[in-house]
């Protein structure tokens, strides 16, 4: 008679912590909705397995792109950037029309706050800038006007702005051109304004 051995297999710490890492990753992944909605559970568990190893060990990417090399070597040691936080003041001839805080980010969006007008007539706006050259800059951005909760139009501010040198570079200067659409799609001729505006460079200190 033979006799049967049983022989047992302990799996290693390690090999054990890879085995659940998989099963943790074909678990979850179809619910990643927002990189897509994987319409097959072996595919979408392939997929996560083919990535792992790459995201886990492949090297850190420590070049700058493209677009970060260009935007630095356009600005130049002694052209202060537009990004940061400003105070702005607006002007239609010697009428004030906006003061507000604005807020420039690296990747090209812009938020302003105005001091003026009340939260429920709409005083935020959200916009986006590119660069011209060194010191100058496109801004672009767009609010809500509400009146009683109800949307009324949408302002459109289109301005040319130039920072100042290295040595006033906590300034800028510019002018811009601002449109009211009404919900018809209509211009309103009768708010259309145009001026000058002027701002300073809020910092930590």
């Amino acid at each position: 008679m033979k006799t049967q051995r049983q022989v047992t297999i302990t799996a290693h710490p390690a090999t054990r912590m890879v085995v659940a890492a998989v099963a943790f990753c074909i678990t979850f992944v179809p619910q990643a909705k927002a990189c897509g909605n994987p319409t097959s559970v072996p595919v979408a568990g392939a997929n996560a397995l083919a990535l792992a190893p790459r995201l886990t060990l492949g090297p850190f990417n420590l070049t700058p792109s493209a677009d970060t090399a260009a935007f630095g070597n356009q600005a130049g040691d002694n052209s202060p950037t537009i990004v940061g936080m400003w105070e702005v003041t607006m002007h239609t001839g010697n009428v004030l029309y906006e003061h507000a805080f604005q807020q420039f980010y690296a990747d090209g969006n812009e938020m302003q706050n105005s001091g003026l007008f009340p939260p429920e007539v709409g005083n935020v706006c959200f916009g986006t800038w590119k660069q011209r050259n060194a010191r100058s800059f496109n801004l672009k951005h767009y609010g809500w006007l509400f009146d009683h909760g109800n949307l009324v139009g949408t302002l459109i501010l289109t301005a040319t702005i130039t920072v100042g040198t290295q040595a006033a570079g906590d300034t800028y200067s510019g002018n811009f051109v601002a449109d009211v659409v009404l919900p018809s799609g209509r211009v309103d001729p009768t708010q259309h304004a145009e001026g000058t505006m002027q701002a300073k460079r809020l910092t930590i200190n």
